[in-house]
């Protein structure tokens, strides 16, 4: 979605408080070897489902509040750390069904024509960059479980979001 610059609408899951804290540490170690990116700052830790036109915002808007009232959050494994022809760092979540079930509800052409394919992006740059990132946070990675909490709406180029809606607690997973 980087790469185009396309005004669009993007729905995508956020991950619980926790989660943040931890993946921050990963950005705080590229941060302390000096090392900047081209990636968008200014929103949380998220894996994105579906992008859509700026026209269907309402129409959004409307289907999350229709989701996030029946749905409970859930747990995701973040299992290792990947990349996209070493120019995306990403770390990659097992799929389940929870996410998969999710994500059918925004199953719309992405912005950059790719498929579903669920990451939490952690770093953009040049193929250079990437790699050098790459090396540092493996060596720190180790998989662990965190929780999607909510259903955010937000619109690229600039980036800002649009609305958001916390899934149903479920008490008895999340430690926040």
């Amino acid at each position: 979605m980087q790469s185009n610059n396309k005004k669009c609408l993007t729905v995508f899951v956020v991950l619980d408080d926790n989660t943040q804290y931890r993946l921050k540490k990963f950005k705080q170690i590229i941060s302390d070897n000096n090392i900047v990116g081209n990636m968008i700052t200014d929103i949380p830790f998220h894996i994105s489902l579906g992008s859509y036109p700026l026209d269907m915002k309402e129409e959004l808007i409307n289907k999350i509040k229709s989701i996030t009232s029946v749905e409970n959050s859930f747990e995701i494994n973040l299992q290792k750390i990947q990349h996209f022809d070493n120019k995306v760092l990403f770390v990659k979540p097992r799929k389940n069904d929870n996410l998969i079930e999710l994500q059918k509800n925004f199953n719309n052409n992405f912005a950059d024509g790719y498929n579903f394919y669920p990451h939490v992006t952690l770093f953009c740059g040049d193929k250079k960059q990437v790699k050098i990132v790459k090396r540092l946070i493996k060596n720190v990675f180790e998989s662990f479980t965190g929780y999607i909490t909510s259903l955010y709406i937000g619109e690229f180029y600039p980036t800002q979001i649009i609305y958001h809606e916390e899934l149903q607690s479920n008490q008895q997973n999340i430690l926040q």
